[in-house]
């Protein structure tokens, strides 16, 4: 948190109590002497009295981060960010941190004076004497039951299709539950869409390009009410199709070809994960399928190498993403990669922010910090190769996996590797000419006009040109050939992940920082998606069970997200507008029923999106026009 965050929950925030301190709140003190209690009373009382106790107190209008100030215990417990007082411990003890003014700053208004700070820090060696009485207060405990109430977090249901009045209207179930919101608020359905403007939604929606001029015609010669279906049908089947619809899904994964973040170096073989999800789509691979695979393909059975090396490159979705290349601190950047690989797979697969409880429990929704660090233990147990060299300052190489035949083996990627025309030392070289180029054209411009002049500038602008296209190639050169090539002897080179040799437990890392530790919490996943208790991980990184929670249909999250997807690129809006988040900050549904609807049928037809798209498709409602019909000020002001 930065110094310039000056309000009083600024410690507070970050001291929000989680569980009493084993061996601190809960072990037995021996009583303070008679020195100890005056000096407490003397220095320590009245200032926490004076200048914490109106935002730390049981009596406090408002509790800042629920803090407590006030008692021994409340003052000792533990919370998200550690210790408030450690007896004997001035380093782990954040009161002293904030009245210091060093990360945090307590009294938010004005530095304590140094004897008061030399006071406390007098007192905590002392071992903190403290006669005050009362219970440390415990945070109440999630309260499951309660929690899953949250619409998000119920079993998916399949509703019955309402009843409407305008029986007649209706082509499938999905026109009936939205027709019957739309006659309970007394609108009607605009007309349909003509078909020259339904020809050219189809073609859009599915491949992304507009039809032929041919094409549109061939549409308009059939009037049959089988036109729509065997266009769609066509579509569905091009190679397009799955180029349109891979796109969607590489934009939720976050695809980039380079690291971004201060250096950006390329990811020379991304190329191949987003060749797997433009053929996934065009094969209507099963969604949970497809999930599977890319958390955790490399852990699933294969009956060819192809079929493997195809399960293998779709793990590359956690080695894409952000990357700061130049973290100096290994074990933070891994915990940022880790931090990454939850996020991406919380938000595209279930639609929920399970990152934000990295430094401390998640403020709106039923995820606790220990939660966050039992996903983090899975994927701090899985090697990640995103096949960036540690040339040119990359502190933090990449490696990439080699698959020759059924050896796969790690291999050192972009090391050693030169440009073409001379390499690095030529490139410098070229630079500097340019520069001096440059700098000589600015100086003649601004000399007087004169025929020699104007030769000499003509000169230099052809010079400069000539090596700023040398720069150009030199560049590409040195992008081809950052990674490694591909030979007999190096096999197929992929981005992808693997289990860790020694998978293991992680920590809970203190207020978020890498090399702060806590306790070790067991590897596992979120308990209000969770029916009943989850067998515990005991061989192995635990992706693959992670990655099967989050595919079964007693996921209340993972269908109904990707339904919501699939309604989003077919009319611009989704159900629930809030894509990749259904918690409490999220948009609640605008037709939860139709939504359960289309999840029931996403799972009862394999996953099949091609299925559902279909079914979405030919309906009546994705057919409607957007003209605005004749009674449009009304339904705009029943439904802005």
């Amino acid at each position: 948190m930065s110094k310039s965050l000056r309000p009083l929950t600024a410690l507070a925030l970050l001291l929000v109590s989680l569980f009493l301190v084993t061996g601190i709140a809960g072990a037995a003190e021996p009583a303070p002497d008679a020195q100890q209690l005056e000096f407490f009373e003397k220095k320590i009382r009245p200032v926490l009295v004076k200048h914490c106790y109106e935002c730390h107190s049981a009596k406090s209008k408002e509790l800042g981060g629920e803090l407590l100030l006030d008692t021994r215990e409340a003052t000792r417990m533990g919370g998200a960010s550690g210790h408030a007082v450690v007896p004997g411990n001035l380093k782990e003890s954040l009161l002293i941190n904030a009245i210091r003014y060093e990360d945090f700053e307590m009294p938010p208004k004005e530095r304590l004076p140094e004897s008061v700070v030399a006071d406390f820090e007098r007192w905590v060696k002392m071992g903190a004497p403290d006669p005050r009485d009362g219970e440390a207060p415990v945070k109440p405990a999630v309260d499951l039951a309660e929690a899953r109430k949250f619409w998000s977090f119920q079993p998916i249901q399949k509703p019955a299709a309402p009843e409407v009045k305008s029986a007649d209207w209706p082509r499938n179930d999905i026109d009936r539950f939205v027709l019957a919101k739309l006659e309970a608020n007394g609108l009607r359905p605009v007309a349909d869409a003509d078909p020259a403007t339904l020809v050219r939604r189809i073609y859009l929606d599915l491949t992304g390009l507009p039809p032929t001029p041919e094409q549109a015609a061939d549409f308009l010669r059939d009037p049959s009410p089988a036109a729509v279906t065997q266009l769609v049908d066509r579509l569905l089947d091009s190679p397009q199709f799955g180029e349109r619809w891979g796109r969607h899904w590489l934009d939720v994964v976050r695809y980039g070809e380079s690291t971004g973040m201060e250096r950006n170096f390329t990811y020379p073989y991304a190329w191949r994960y987003r060749d797997y999800v433009i053929q996934s789509f065009n094969n209507d691979k099963p969604f949970d399928r497809f999930l599977t695979e890319q958390v955790a393909g490399d852990l699933l059975p294969y009956d060819s190498v192809e079929q493997r090396n195809e399960q293998l490159i779709a793990t590359g979705m956690l080695a894409l993403g952000t990357k700061s290349l130049n973290e100096n601190n290994r074990e933070t950047f891994l915990m940022d990669l880790v931090d990454e690989q939850i996020d991406v797979t919380s938000q595209a697969f279930m639609g929920i922010t399970a990152a934000c409880a990295r430094c401390h429990d998640h403020k709106f929704d039923p995820i606790s910090k220990e939660e966050y660090y039992s996903l983090a233990g899975i994927f701090r147990s899985t090697d990640t190769f995103y096949g960036t060299g540690k040339q040119n300052g990359n502190r933090q190489q990449g490696r990439l996996l080699s698959v020759n035949g059924e050896q796969v083996r790690p291999v050192t990627s972009g090391g050693g590797t030169t440009a073409k025309g001379g390499g690095k030392k030529a490139a410098k070289q070229v630079a500097t000419r340019l520069q001096a180029a440059q700098k000589r054209l600015k100086q003649l411009r601004k000399q007087s006009d004169s025929p020699e002049v104007r030769e000499q500038i003509a000169t230099t602008e052809a010079q400069v040109k000539r090596l700023q296209a040398q720069v150009r190639r030199q560049g590409k050169d040195a992008d081809e050939e950052e990674a490694p090539a591909e030979n007999s002897a190096s096999g197929l080179l992929v981005m992808a992940v693997q289990d860790a040799a020694s998978p293991a437990d992680t920590e809970v890392r203190i207020r978020g920082e890498a090399n702060e530790r806590g306790d070790v919490v067991p590897r596992g996943f979120l308990r209000v998606l969770t029916a009943g208790e989850h067998p515990p991980i005991e061989s192995g990184s635990g992706r693959l069970e992670y990655a099967r929670w989050m595919a079964s249909r007693d996921n209340p999250l993972t269908a109904r997200v990707a339904a919501n997807r699939i309604w989003l690129h077919l009319f611009g809006r989704a159900i629930v507008p809030s894509v990749n988040n259904f918690g409490a900050t999220g948009e609640q549904p605008t037709h939860p029923e139709l939504l359960d609807h289309l999840a029931m049928e996403l799972m009862d037809g394999n996953w099949s999106f091609k299925q559902l798209i279909r079914q979405i498709m030919t309906s009546r409602v994705y057919q409607l026009g957007s003209a605005l019909g004749p009674d449009a000020e009304a339904a705009l002001q029943a439904d802005p």
